[in-house]
This record gives C-alpha cells, sequence and structure tokens, in this order.
C-alpha cells in the first residue's frame, strides 16, 4: 500500500514527530538516519500492521507491505492525519503568536501541531503512564503494557520484528488488577 496524504500548510513533518516523547514510545518507531516514522497498528478488523511514514511534498506518505481493502486504506488514512493533525488550522493560533515576539517564529517553522496516537485511548494510557514517574520509567511501563496485551505483528518489516500493537480496550479490560499492576511496574 502507498497512500499520499496532503497536510494544510504550514506543515513540517520534522516538527510534529519530534514534538514530544511519544516518537519514543512503542509502538512507534523512529529511524533518525531517514527520518521515517513506523508504526504497529491493529486495525478495526483485528489485523496489524505496520506502515511507515515520510514527509512528501505538501504531506506525508504511507508505505506498507501487502494488499489493503479500501475500507483498510480509510482506517490507515484517518489515523495518520489524526497523528500529524494534517487537516489541522492553525492560522488563529498563528496570528496570536505573532503578537508574541518570542514565538514569531511559529508560523516559519510551522510549529504548533503535536504528534498524537492513532486513538484517543492510547495516548490517555500513555498520559497516565507519564504520571508521577521518570521518563525512563514510562517507557519501561509502556513496553511492558504492549509486551503483555499488544496483538503481534505477524509479518515483520523494517526492523519490526516481535512487534506489538498497542493494546485494545477490550484487551485490557479483561486483565485483574493484580495483573495491570505487576505488568506497569
Amino acid at each position: 500500500m502507498h497512500l499520499t496524504l496532503n497536510a494544510r500548510q504550514p506543515f513540517n513533518f520534522h516538527s510534529v514527530v519530534m514534538s514530544h516523547g511519544w516518537v519514543q514510545l512503542a509502538p512507534f518507531r523512529f529511524d533518525e538516519e531517514h527520518f521515517v516514522l513506523s508504526y504497529v497498528d491493529r486495525l478495526a478488523n483485528g489485523r496489524v500492521v505496520d506502515y511507515s511514514i515520510c514527509e512528501a511534498p505538501g504531506g506525508v506518505t504511507v508505505d506498507a507491505a501487502g494488499r489493503f481493502s479500501k475500507a483498510e486504506q480509510s482506517e490507515v488514512t484517518g489515523k495518520v492525519e489524526w497523528m500529524l493533525a494534517l487537516g489541522q488550522d492553525l492560522s488563529l493560533f498563528y496570528k496570536v503568536a505573532r503578537m508574541e515576539p518570542k514565538l514569531r517564529h511559529v508560523r516559519r517553522l510551522a510549529r504548533g501541531r503535536v504528534l498524537r496516537s492513532p486513538t484517543f485511548f492510547e495516548d490517555v494510557l500513555k498520559t497516565i503512564l507519564t504520571t508521577n514517574t521518570l521518563w525512563a520509567a514510562t517507557k519501561r511501563m509502556n513496553l511492558n503494557l504492549i509486551a503483555a496485551f499488544g496483538q503481534p505483528l505477524l509479518s515483520s518489516t523494517n526492523g519490526s520484528e516481535g512487534a506489538r500493537a498497542f493494546p485494545a480496550p477490550e484487551r485490557i479490560a479483561q486483565a485483574t488488577e493484580k495483573t495491570l499492576r505487576e505488568t506497569v511496574r
């Protein structure tokens, strides 16, 4: 599968990906040398896929191995648009930022977007894992959660061997409190 997605301008892929630490949390992977953001995702139909996102003129490209149905392509498109805030209108933000001398550069550098997970559920859990702890502990707890409850990627590419998708809410809901406590230690 190969998709080209447009972004509302101005857009800076680097700025979004490096906006905060989410890029360091699985199931994101980041190739700094080639500046490729990858993500292992569980689609609505249960299929686990690995897709790579790269900057392209006017937006990004999304690549994944194998055939994707129209519904799967649509789902991946929607998730990537959400993750990178491709359609977000930042014009009011830029207007206000121009009034502050220390922020006048934000439009020129296309700042303002923040990398998000493809689901609100994942963002909420990752946020909880950042509370009252060190960043190293957040990364460890996130990996433990994925290892214990995430669905595995069956065919790996681009360094994704052993990768798993972020756990579905239903999977975590089935766990006992004791199991969850032991998992996220």
